[in-house]
């Protein structure tokens, strides 16, 4: 596994640094708010592509050239096999391929992120990112809704997907937020980001009667 100041990590003057790493990771967090609302989706051939890709693909190039490649390189093998082995599969079984290239685009996103968080001020940067951007897609639904109806629930996402959507973004992160926050020593200003998006969610999940959420 590897670990940040590893003895095979060597930096390379190509290599995105610190700040770097972690203004990335803040923004991918952030830019999830963007996944749940269409308008700031991009149509590309029929599929409407969420704002971080703009970020993600850049990076993995820059990534790929860069020392980076060596943290990368040692990611989880089973991670790896796993998302292969599912890609090939539903290629296999006749899936429709737009539903492959969201899994590319996942498989994609996790690689870099995964490459870049290699400090604790890294999983900092990103889990404040994740919190400030569900957070905030949590709350325009709560503000947003105008009616809500009887064993139905809320569904701050219902402009793009149900609301097994909007709890695969909130769960990990109420999970993230939490870990910090009991295992942390955030400043006040972290704390009360983290605080209002974890009470956000919680109340929007809550909200929503959806299973895979409570």
């Amino acid at each position: 596994r590897w670990r940040p100041g590893a003895a095979h990590y060597v930096r390379s003057t190509r290599d995105l640094g610190g700040r770097a790493r972690s203004g990335v990771l803040f923004l991918m967090g952030l830019l999830v708010f963007g996944s749940g609302v269409l308008s700031l989706r991009i149509e590309v051939a029929g599929l409407y592509v969420h704002p971080q890709l703009l970020l993600v693909l850049p990076v993995a190039a820059w990534v790929l050239m860069s020392s980076s490649r060596n943290a990368a390189a040692s990611l989880a093998p089973s991670a790896l096999v796993t998302i292969a082995t599912f890609s090939i599969s539903h290629l296999v079984s006749g899936g429709p391929y737009g539903q492959l290239l969201k899994l590319i685009a996942s498989a994609l996103t996790l690689f870099v992120a995964a490459s870049l968080a290699r400090t604790s001020a890294d999983f900092r940067a990103g889990a404040l990112g994740l919190a400030a951007g569900v957070g905030l897609l949590a709350m325009r639904g709560m503000v947003g809704i105008q009616e809500v109806q009887l064993g139905v629930g809320l569904n701050p996402v219902e402009e793009v997907a149900n609301k097994n959507y909007f709890s695969l973004l909130a769960l990990p992160a109420i999970f993230v937020s939490g870990a910090w926050l009991l295992h942390g020593r955030p400043a006040w200003t972290d704390r009360v980001v983290l605080v209002l998006a974890v009470a956000a969610c919680s109340l929007t999940i809550a909200g929503s009667a959806n299973r895979s959420g409570w």
